[in-house]
């Protein structure tokens, strides 16, 4: 299994001495726009610990709108997005458009 080194740009490091490891094989879901390369990624979820690339427009709820790709595929699309690497399970990041900054909630709770 290939890993990638993919530079953490947050807060709470130095990118320049920081790294953080993940397989870009990894398991990663995201929309059919984001996979066409229709729409940009606006909305990261990490909902029960998952990586999900999509473009923040709603979507029916069946397998037909989504796609599994390795994590580094979304990563050499779109490079911005390594900046959010260190988001942690539970948690989204979304932003307007391209130009705009990130902002970090907590996901939703799942329905029981």
């Amino acid at each position: 299994m290939a890993f990638v080194w993919f530079p953490m740009e947050t807060e709470h490091c130095n990118p320049s001495k920081d790294k953080f490891m993940i397989p870009g094989n990894l398991k990663s879901y995201v929309c059919i726009h984001v996979f066409e390369g229709t729409r940009p990624v606006l909305l990261i979820s990490r909902q029960g610990g998952s990586w999900s690339f999509v473009c923040g427009a709603e979507h029916e709820d069946n397998a037909s709108n989504y796609r599994v790709v390795g994590i580094g595929h979304v990563l050499e699309d779109d490079p911005s997005l390594r900046s959010q690497l260190d988001l942690q399970p539970d948690w989204d990041a979304e932003r307007k458009d391209l130009e705009s900054p990130w902002i970090r909630t907590r996901s939703d709770a799942m329905d029981a």
